[in-house]
């Protein structure tokens, strides 16, 4: 394996062990928590990160698309668009519904499917043979077809944009509903 992928996988799993520390620090009846009515709660972003990182699994459990065949062409600005807005933690929809957190699952359940979704995450990139690398092998609804290196780059600034989101949101714990403090709710 590349030592560029192994430290981009590293990164991933350190900010992941983050947001458990964040969790670690949160009171139980603060979990479920929003901000106002439209906004996310601390188990909900949760959910949306597990559900994204099933998502990515799902995509490397597919069969590639045949070159030529993507819905998009490949585009590094699409990607930067998208990885600028996600670092400047500007408020954005969840780019596919299937993207979405319902709220209906526990957090013990989440963090239990995250850490399975991440082991197989970790075994499928470390299978990954170096010259596919630069294969897209992932796509983004918005940023559109991604590679490993992409797409772990993308990985590693969504959960940093879903982190700061924590952090937002835990200040608004002690305060009226009607504090927008969970802005970027969404993906």
């Amino acid at each position: 394996m590349n030592s560029v992928i192994e430290k981009k996988i590293a990164d991933l799993e350190n900010q992941r062990q983050m947001i458990f520390q964040q969790l670690d620090a949160i009171p139980p009846a603060h979990l479920t928590h929003k901000a106002g009515p439209d906004r996310w709660s601390v188990v909900e972003v949760i959910q949306h990160l597990v559900i994204v990182e099933q998502l990515i699994m799902k995509q490397a459990e597919s069969t590639p698309t045949p070159a030529g065949t993507e819905p998009q062409p490949y585009s590094r600005e699409r990607l930067e668009m998208v990885l600028e807005i996600l670092e400047t933690d500007v408020a954005v929809d969840v780019p596919a519904a299937s993207m979405a957190p319902d709220g209906r699952v526990s957090l013990a359940t989440l963090l239990d499917q995250w850490a399975e979704t991440r082991r197989q995450l970790q075994r499928f990139l470390r299978q990954v043979p170096v010259d596919r690398y630069e294969e897209l092998l992932f796509s983004h609804p918005v940023a559109g077809p991604l590679s490993v290196v992409d797409m772990l780059d993308l990985a590693n600034v969504h959960l940093g944009y879903h982190m700061r989101q924590i952090q937002r949101l835990r200040e608004t714990f002690d305060q009226p509903t009607n504090v927008d403090a969970n802005r970027g709710k969404r993906e």
